[in-house]
């Protein structure tokens, strides 16, 4: 039960991880108006990814407990999945607590007109890199998300089938 009830785990964060990396954020930028004030699809994005943040830090920290018990008693845990868990742990975190309120500062300062100009170029500059380093932890994240799914996956025994077939009309 409890290893069907981890994959649903990882599930989850793999579909909400593709739906929100590949539909929900491509999709606030391609159907922002021209009559929006400059950065408005950037802040409702980062509403976006604040709670897609907070639920995979959610979920990682349930995958942990769930998989507390086996770790603690040494049963059947390979040696890369706590330092798995705990990676995805640290890079949810990170996200959250540093990336994201860095990214949102910068891109409130970048879209504001009353700075100087030249302090909106440098946040600018900042928010390109800070920009990158998130997305490449992110797509990092999704491809160790979906590593652990598909362990999990294979984990799960199958059911036996007979290989006698059963009458049409038995019940």
């Amino acid at each position: 039960m409890l290893q069907r009830l981890t994959l649903l785990l990882w599930s989850l964060w793999l579909g909400i991880g593709v739906g929100v990396a590949f539909v929900a954020i491509p999709a606030v930028f391609a159907t922002a108006r021209p009559g929006l004030p400059p950065g408005e699809p950037g802040f409702t994005a980062q509403a976006v990814l604040y709670r897609y943040f907070l639920a995979q830090a959610g979920i990682a920290t349930a995958l942990a407990l769930f998989e507390l018990p086996s770790w603690l008693s040494r049963r059947d845990v390979p040696r890369w999945r706590p330092i798995a868990i705990g990676l995805l742990l640290a890079s949810c975190l990170a996200s959250l607590l540093w990336l994201h309120p860095a990214l949102s500062d910068l891109h409130r300062v970048r879209h504001d007109p009353a700075p100087p100009a030249a302090e909106r170029y440098a946040a600018s500059a900042r928010f390109r890199k800070l920009h990158g380093a998130s997305q490449g932890i992110n797509l990092a994240t999704l491809l160790l998300v979906l590593a652990q799914w598909s362990a999990a996956a294979r984990s799960i025994p199958r059911a036996a089938h007979s290989a006698e077939p059963t009458p049409a009309n038995a019940l």
